[in-house]
C-alpha cells in the first residue's frame, strides 16, 4: 500500500512540473513536450494502479509496467515506461523493498531503457536516470533508511538536471556586458551562471560596439547587456537600451513568480538573499560657468594625482584611471592597463564588493560620483550606502 501511495504522489508531483521539464528540455532538439509526454505516461499507469483495492508486489508492479506502456506518448514517454518495466522486474518477486533492493531495481530500470533505444544519446533523460542509478548503488549500503536513500537520489539528480539545464541553454562562451558605473550584483548573477562579465565605458554605444565585435570576431555570444540608468537590452536586435522588451520580460517574471507564490518583491529580496544586498547610487556636484568648468578639472586632477588611502570607512584596493589606462594595485604598486577606450573616469575598487567612481558630466556642469555596497540586509546596505556618499560627498566638497 505505502509503495501504491508513492507512486501515485510521484505522478501528481510529475503532472504538477510538466511544464518546468518542458521548459528545461532542449537536447537533443528543443521539442517542448518532454513533460507532457512523461505525465500523459505515467498518468495511464496511475490509473491502473489506483483501481488496485488490495495491491500486492506482483499485481502493483504488473499494473505500472503495462499501464505505462499502453499510456507511452513520444520518445521521452516510452523511455519512461521502460524505465518503470526494468524497475518492476526487480520488485515483482520481493516481499520488502530494502535499499539495495532499490539500487537495483533502478540499476535494472536503466538497463532496460538503454536497450530498448536503437542510438541512445547521453545528455537527454537516459543520463538523468544513469546518474540517479548510480548514486543509488553508491550509497545502497551507507544506510537501510528509505526516506534518507530517496533523498540523496534526487538531489543527485537535481544537480544533474541543473548541469543539463546550464549545458542546454547557456553557452560557453555566453556574455553579459554592463557598463564600469553599474552595480556589482551583475558580476555575481553573472559568475553564479557561468558567463564571463565584460564592462565597458558609460554609454550604451559601447554595448553596442561589444555586440558587433563578436559578430565580426566570431568569439563571444551576447546574452544581456545593461547600464546604470536603467537601460537594457535582452537580445541583439538593436544597439541602444530598448524599453518595450525590458516591459515584456518584466510582465513574463512576474507571471512566473506568480505561478510560484511570489511577487516581483519577493524575488528581489530571494535574489538579495542569495547574491548579497547590493545598493548603489549615485550623487553630483554642479558647478556652473567658466570657474565651475576649472573648478571641475581641478577636483578630478587631484584625485589623480593624489590617490585616496580611504573612502570612508573603507581602504582602496585598486584605482583605476581611464584616462591614462592603468590600474593600480594600492598595496603591491602593481600597475596593468583598464583595456577601455580613453575617457575622464576615475575608479576606485574597495573591499566587500564596494567602489566609488568619480568623473564629469558629458551634458551638463556637474561632477558626477557613482558608488555602490553590499550589506547584509536593506538596513544594513541602507546605512553603509548613506555613510559612503557622504563621505566621498564631503571629501570633494573640502577640494572646490
Amino acid at each position: 500500500k505505502t509503495l501504491q501511495n508513492a507512486f501515485l504522489a510521484g505522478a501528481q508531483s510529475l503532472d504538477a512540473k510538466k511544464e518546468w521539464i518542458n521548459e528545461l528540455n532542449v537536447f537533443p532538439v528543443p521539442d517542448g513536450d518532454t513533460g507532457t509526454n512523461m505525465t500523459m505516461t505515467i498518468m495511464s499507469a496511475a490509473r491502473e494502479v489506483a483501481a488496485l483495492e488490495q495491491p500486492d508486489m506482483e499485481s502493483l508492479a504488473k499494473a505500472i509496467s503495462s499501464g505505462s506502456l499502453r499510456g507511452a506518448r513520444g520518445n521521452s514517454g516510452v523511455i519512461l515506461s521502460q524505465l518503470f518495466r526494468g524497475f518492476t522486474k526487480e520488485i515483482r518477486s520481493v516481499d520488502v523493498i530494502t535499499t539495495p533492493v532499490l539500487a537495483a531495481a533502478f540499476s535494472r530500470a536503466v538497463e532496460t531503457a538503454y536497450k530498448a533505444v536503437m542510438k541512445p544519446k547521453e545528455g537527454t533523460i537516459l543520463t538523468v536516470a544513469k546518474g540517479m542509478s548510480e548514486k543509488a548503488s553508491e550509497i545502497a549500503d551507507t544506510t537501510e533508511d528509505i526516506l534518507e536513500f530517496s533523498r540523496q537520489v534526487i538531489e543527485h539528480g537535481d544537480y544533474v538536471l541543473s548541469q543539463k539545464q546550464a549545458a542546454g541553454k547557456i553557452p560557453a562562451d555566453g556574455q553579459v556586458v554592463k557598463s564600469i558605473v553599474t552595480t556589482n550584483l551583475v558580476d555575481a548573477i553573472a559568475k553564479n551562471y557561468g558567463c564571463r562579465l565584460v564592462e565597458v565605458l558609460t554609454g550604451f554605444k559601447y554595448i553596442g560596439q561589444q555586440i558587433l565585435k563578436n559578430e565580426t570576431t566570431g568569439k563571444g555570444t551576447y546574452l544581456f547587456g545593461m547600464e546604470e540608468s536603467y537601460g537594457c537590452l535582452i537580445g541583439t536586435y538593436a544597439r541602444d537600451k530598448d524599453a518595450i522588451s525590458a516591459t515584456v520580460a518584466l510582465c513574463e517574471a512576474a507571471a512566473y513568480y506568480k505561478m510560484k507564490g511570489m511577487t516581483l518583491w519577493d524575488a528581489m529580496i530571494a535574489m538579495y538573499e542569495k547574491y548579497g544586498y547590493y545598493k548603489d547610487a549615485v550623487k553630483s556636484i554642479e558647478l556652473k560657468g567658466i570657474e565651475g568648468l576649472a573648478k571641475i578639472q581641478k577636483i578630478m586632477d587631484t584625485l589623480r594625482s593624489s590617490t585616496p588611502e580611504k573612502l570612508g570607512e573603507y581602504p582602496v584596493v585598486s584605482a583605476r584611471d581611464y584616462k591614462l589606462d592603468t590600474v593600480k594595485d594600492m598595496k603591491t604598486g602593481e600597475v596593468k592597463p583598464t583595456g577601455l577606450p580613453e575617457s575622464n573616469v576615475l575608479y576606485y575598487d574597495l573591499p566587500d564588493n564596494a567602489w566609488v567612481c568619480v568623473r564629469p558630466s558629458g551634458t551638463e556642469p556637474k561632477v558626477k560620483i557613482y558608488y555602490g555596497v553590499k550589506g547584509m540586509s536593506l538596513e544594513d546596505a541602507d546605512a553603509k550606502s548613506a555613510a559612503l556618499g557622504d563621505a566621498v560627498l564631503s571629501m570633494i566638497n573640502g577640494m572646490i
